[in-house]
């Protein structure tokens, strides 16, 4: 009848629309109540009825410490890699710079700029790995983030990160965030450390064009520190440890995360955390640092 008679759907129309302004769910609730009650015979004061006057509150966000080894960086890469971290979505973040005995002032402007930032001077050169020891041990969080000085990030990296791993069981202690080179930002550095069946150690990607190849997290053999995303209490004697302090520079990161496996740790690529690295900054205005550099390397792969 009402789809033949054009009047009547009118009407209807009309109706509904002045129903829907009075409606209120409200109402509908204490109606049911009522009747619900007279079918069990119950009174208002037979019926506890707990009330929320709390609107719910979301859960604490995880705190972060983002961990940087500073050595005679420059004033205009530092600072790009700190407000690139001041601006992440993610808020909850702690910021500490280990100096390693620095031979600039570029720390004296830094700490003038950014106050809230935690500082620590070494007296000495340390190396990279007990650098990164002593400045863990200044960290109070939940998840530590190291950071090469020369990295900036995308402003959800550390959201990305800390939604990543929350996600995964607790036998996943870490993650590679995806990083690609700074001055060319179509091309990847690492998405995480490989060593394959003859002990060769790698980095996933490496120098590829980036075609989302990557762009599924994935098992991996380890964490870069060039920017690694790592539970904290994975430092503890009781777990994984310290950094091995005689790896004063270069595959740090691969005796860990070899010692990490070997007691059935697991490490995980996060390609949807992006970062950008200006590889070997502070080699490039000194030709001898290269040489040095070279050395380190050979040095601790014989190590490792």
């Amino acid at each position: 009848i009402l789809i033949s008679n054009s009047k009547l759907r009118l009407e209807m129309g009309k109706n509904g629309t002045e129903y829907a302004k009075k409606f209120s769910w409200e109402n509908i609730v204490k109606k049911y109540d009522k009747v619900v009650k007279n079918i069990l015979g119950l009174k208002d004061s037979d019926v506890l009825v707990k009330k929320y006057k709390d609107k719910i509150k979301p859960a604490k966000s995880k705190r972060v410490a983002v961990i940087i080894v500073n050595y005679n960086s420059s004033y205009s890469c530092l600072k790009e890699c700190l407000d690139s971290i001041k601006s992440q979505s993610h808020k909850n973040i702690e910021i500490i710079i280990f100096d390693n005995n620095s031979t600039n002032d570029v720390l004296d402007s830094i700490k003038k700029e950014y106050k809230d930032i935690k500082v620590i001077l070494s007296e000495r050169n340390l190396g990279l790995g007990e650098a990164l020891n002593q400045a863990i041990k200044h960290a109070d969080c939940e998840y530590v983030l190291i950071s090469n000085f020369d990295i900036t990030y995308n402003h959800d990296t550390v959201e990305m990160l800390v939604g990543e791993i929350n996600k995964l069981d607790s036998l996943y202690i870490g993650l590679a965030p995806k990083i690609k080179l700074y001055y060319l930002r179509d091309f990847l550095e690492s998405t995480g450390i490989y060593l394959d069946i003859s002990y060769y150690i790698g980095y996933h990607g490496i120098g590829q064009l980036d075609l989302d190849q990557y762009n599924r997290p994935e098992d991996i053999f380890g964490v870069s520190f060039t920017s690694a995303f790592l539970k904290r209490d994975i430092f503890s004697e009781n777990k994984v440890g310290k950094i091995d302090p005689t790896f004063f520079l270069f595959y740090e990161d691969v005796d860990f995360c070899y010692r990490a496996n070997q007691q059935g740790y697991k490490f995980r690529s996060c390609p949807t955390a992006i970062c950008y690295h200006k590889y070997a900054f502070c080699f490039r205005d000194n030709a001898s640092a290269f040489t040095q550099k070279y050395y380190y390397q050979k040095l601790n792969l014989l190590k490792t």
